[in-house]
């Protein structure tokens, strides 16, 4: 019995063995891309896995779903961290961390730093809710004299920079004139003309180091209000 048996025997968990596998092949794909989510979007290759039983149906939808709140929510916490809320521009840490990794990669890049001509006094006279809408008004004329390689930032308070890769300091200079033009031509939110004043500098023709660059624009930035307002200077290293 056991000799005539023992084919079909042998057939059988051949049978199982097979169909073993075919159950838990879904599985380990599921199990295998899901662990590797967090480095990469799998949702593309859990489409692709064949689940040919109801539970292994159900647990790659239940997959899909979550995996896809759960980079929208990543998503939505690394804009948050990243840009700033009132005028959705990048943030000053962003700002730094382009800057560093362009120094590190050589990338030649020229930086604008501007301010608004007595911000305090469109806040004392029209209230903070109006200064707001100021501080988004340039930044929307930030974003239309840029190109979509310009980084436009809110450096703090009413100051902003705007990063221009593979740029010199002439050409950056046209950036900034076109944006203090078009600013000292344009009714603000307040009803008024607000002007700004601006500094100019670029990596690594003045310097090769970031917090000396910063040094410089801002000493522009510091000149161009001292000596009126509403104006660009570009830093030159041979009066430092």
């Amino acid at each position: 019995m056991i000799q005539k048996w023992l084919p079909f025997l042998f057939l059988s968990l051949l049978i199982i063995w097979w169909i073993s596998i075919k159950i838990a092949q879904p599985l380990h794909q599921l199990a295998y891309y899901t662990e590797n989510s967090t480095e990469n979007s799998q949702e593309e290759h859990i489409e692709k896995v064949v689940a040919w039983y109801y539970e292994a149906i159900q647990l790659k939808k239940s997959l899909l779903h979550s995996l896809v709140f759960l980079h929208n929510r990543v998503n939505y916490f690394m804009y948050q961290a990243t840009t700033d809320p009132l005028t959705k521009l990048t943030n000053r840490r962003t700002m730094d961390q382009q800057m560093q990794n362009w120094a590190a990669n050589r990338v030649p890049f020229s930086i604008i730093l501007l301010d608004i001509d007595r911000f305090k006094r469109v806040n004392d006279t029209y209230g903070h809710s109006v200064g707001d809408e100021v501080l988004k008004f340039l930044a929307e004329q930030m974003k239309e004299v840029s190109r979509q390689t310009d980084i436009c930032c809110r450096f703090g308070g009413e100051e902003f920079v705007i990063l221009l890769p593979y740029t010199d300091k002439t050409e950056a200079f046209h950036v900034a004139e076109r944006l203090r033009m078009n600013m000292e031509s344009s009714i603000s939110p307040c009803g008024e003309i607000v002007t700004i004043s601006i500094g100019v500098s670029s990596y690594p023709t003045c310097t090769s180091e970031m917090t000396k660059l910063i040094e410089q624009v801002d000493e522009c930035l510091y000149n161009a209000k001292k000596s009126g307002r509403n104006r660009t200077i570009v830093f030159e290293p041979n009066h430092e």
